[in-house]
């Protein structure tokens, strides 16, 4: 398909579908600088702040079920426009939240609408680009989200300054509404009529049997589902603690935030290539080998720089080192499972992956008591199970 358009046009739709994704992952933790002033704001428990992240994570969970077979079957560009206006209008409804329950509603319907761009966007490229041109596209990508995660806590920390914290859903909206032209303007359709020709909304969701069903694909999604809610569970945490019990300011969580973020881009980068020479088991090992070595860091600095904020952040660094090792591997063997339902198998493994980024980040929420030892409890035990499911099922890795 990629003939069909020429350079200008390619280079218009790659930029628009980057811009999507980007404004989408920012709306993650681009007010996690700004959770503590917002509890404050609404008097509210450090719980029912953090269920903001936890609930938007759910939202994009429940509707990453429904992107996938939907734009198999009445087109991409549709699907993309619905979910990103509903976004761009949950954003609004962020912004003018009377209360914290309000706001923690308007973030579900958020994510519910932003992970269209999730969903859809590696769709449209599998379709436009093949080969070589897919990889590199790709990996463009994966670079921009990775430097957007970075640096989305300090522009929402710069907004907050002029606009307060509401100030950051409004940039979100108007950032989704310019979304949504684009989308209008620049991305074409790119599901052929004959693909979808005898494919019924039915028979899509269908297929989800299958993939719920597979003890192996669940173990594969779960496994990545739970390194993947590790990592988001840590940001609104370390924002609190660090900001409400060790005293650092906004600006300074922000920069914080960079740190672990660029760790990750590059442990990404390196199993990339580590991958092709190694294979999938090394690398999976190796991942397991680095976490284990992160939960010895997680209780030496609870027992003697608990207070330290530099410590903590290390902490999170050594994680976001470990997460491409494990997350890359179960990735690609769950997806490898079901090679033929490529699309409906996208959404099953970004589904469970939002599910337990929810679910871990509203059990450390609950589990939280202000104090270092209460993180170190519940990321111990999360990490206890990941290597418990790689232990037990390292024959199907």
């Amino acid at each position: 398909m990629k003939e069909q358009f020429s350079q200008t046009k390619l280079a218009l739709i790659t930029f628009t579908l980057i811009l999507g994704s980007v404004i989408v992952n920012s709306a993650m933790d681009m007010h996690a600088p700004v959770l503590p002033e917002i509890g404050i704001y609404f008097n509210a428990t450090e719980t029912l702040v953090q269920w903001t992240v936890s609930s938007y994570f759910l939202g994009t969970a429940i509707a990453a079920l429904f992107y996938g077979p939907l734009a198999d079957c009445y087109g991409r560009k549709r699907l993309l426009l619905i979910g990103i206006s509903f976004f761009a209008c949950a954003s609004i409804w962020c912004t003018y939240a009377h209360d914290i329950y309000e706001l923690i509603i308007a973030r579900f319907f958020q994510g519910m609408g932003g992970v269209a761009s999730s969903v859809i966007w590696l769709t449209i490229i599998k379709d436009i680009f093949k080969g070589k041109d897919s990889v590199r596209t790709l990996n463009i990508f994966n670079i921009t989200i990775s430097v957007s995660l970075s640096a989305a806590p300090i522009v929402g920390s710069v907004v907050a300054d002029y606009f307060e914290w509401r100030g950051i859903f409004a940039v979100l909206s108007i950032l989704g509404t310019i979304q949504v032209l684009l989308i209008a303007l620049i991305i074409p359709e790119t599901l052929k009529k004959k693909e979808n020709q005898h494919i019924s909304a039915i028979k899509a969701f269908k297929n989800y049997k299958i993939f719920f069903t597979s003890r192996t694909f669940l173990v594969f999604a779960l496994l990545n589902g739970t390194i993947h809610g590790l990592h988001v569970a840590q940001i609104p945490l370390l924002s609190i603690h660090l900001q409400e019990v060790i005293g650092i300011s906004r600006e300074a969580f922000a920069l914080y935030q960079f740190v672990p973020t660029f760790f990750y881009a590059i442990a990404a980068a390196f199993v990339r290539q580590y991958v092709k020479k190694q294979g999938l088991y090394s690398t999976i090992t190796l991942g397991m080998y680095l976490i284990t070595g992160y939960v010895l860091s997680l209780l030496l600095v609870q027992a003697f720089f608990s207070d330290s904020a530099n410590m903590l952040v290390l902490t999170y660094c050594i994680y976001t080192v470990c997460c491409p090792f494990i997350a890359t591997v179960v990735t690609t063997r769950a997806m490898e499972l079901f090679n033929n339902m490529g699309g409906t198998s996208s959404s099953a493994v970004t589904s469970i992956r939002q599910f337990m980024a929810s679910f871990v980040t509203f059990s450390a929420a609950a589990v939280y008591n202000q104090t270092f030892q209460s993180i170190t409890i519940v990321l111990t035990i999360y990490v206890a199970i990941v290597i418990l499911a790689f232990v037990t099922h390292r024959k199907e890795m």
